[in-house]
């Protein structure tokens, strides 16, 4: 816990800790900044016949409420965003805005469950490692280091847990049409881990939400573009 001012939660994503928000998080003045390890993500293993996604949910909000923290922002990235989603969704009365990043509103497409089957299948197949090694070698030179310092020596259980809760989730179209708290929202042209041209137009249809299409920034958009990701989340949680 760091700064002053109101609380704001920072969710980070998949195969990320909390150093992804390293390139910004000195500039988020004027809030209290919670910056997570959120469960899964180190050495600690997530229960069994868990969904994963509503388990760190739980978990965040009840270690804010063990602080005495009853009000607070969020801020996900990635599948940080899939937990505030869920957040939102079960906590919107303790909860003042929240700002989505290179997330999704849509639930999984065949494809993406057969992107993410074929990992799990992966993983319990004992090819962890090779799956670290592709994604680093994936990423852009600039941000690569910064990706590679975080929880490749997760259990690969946490692995399956959090790909089998992110391939089962809900949609939550309803977060963006129907807002229950102020939801600002923004990602990248060039991300290709999310239906960029199917969430342009859900999101032109969304009059309630603020959101920002980032040209040039892939799915890696806190990473390669913090200025931009640090003004947009200052400007929302201010606004």
């Amino acid at each position: 816990m760091s700064g002053s001012g109101p609380y704001v939660v920072l969710l980070h994503g998949y195969m990320e800790d909390h150093r992804i928000w390293e390139p910004i998080v000195q500039g988020l003045k004027g809030f209290t900044i919670i910056n997570p390890d959120m469960p899964g993500s180190g050495k600690d293993v997530i229960p069994e016949n868990t969904d994963a996604i509503e388990f760190m949910a739980d978990v965040v909000h009840e270690l804010l409420l063990s602080r005495g923290i009853e009000r607070y922002s969020l801020v996900g990235n990635s599948m940080g965003g899939y937990v505030a989603f869920r957040m939102i969704k079960k906590y919107g009365m303790f909860i003042d805005k929240a700002v989505l990043l290179s997330t999704n509103p849509f639930s999984d497409t065949s494809k993406d469950k057969r992107r993410r089957t074929r990992e799990i299948r992966l993983l319990r197949s004992g090819k962890k490692d090779l799956i670290f090694k592709v994604f680093i070698n994936s990423l852009d030179e600039r941000f690569r280091e910064l990706y590679r310092r975080m929880p490749k020596d997760m259990p690969a259980e946490n692995m399956v847990s959090l790909q089998t809760s992110m391939l089962n989730r809900p949609d939550n179209r309803d977060v963006f049409e129907q807002p229950p708290v102020p939801v600002h929202y923004i990602f990248g042209e060039d991300d290709t881990l999310i239906p960029v041209e199917r969430i342009k137009t859900f999101v032109g249809q969304c009059p309630k939400i603020r959101s920002e299409l980032v040209k040039g920034a892939t799915h890696f958009l806190v990473a390669e573009k913090p200025a931009i990701a640090q003004k947009f989340i200052v400007e929302s949680l201010k606004g």
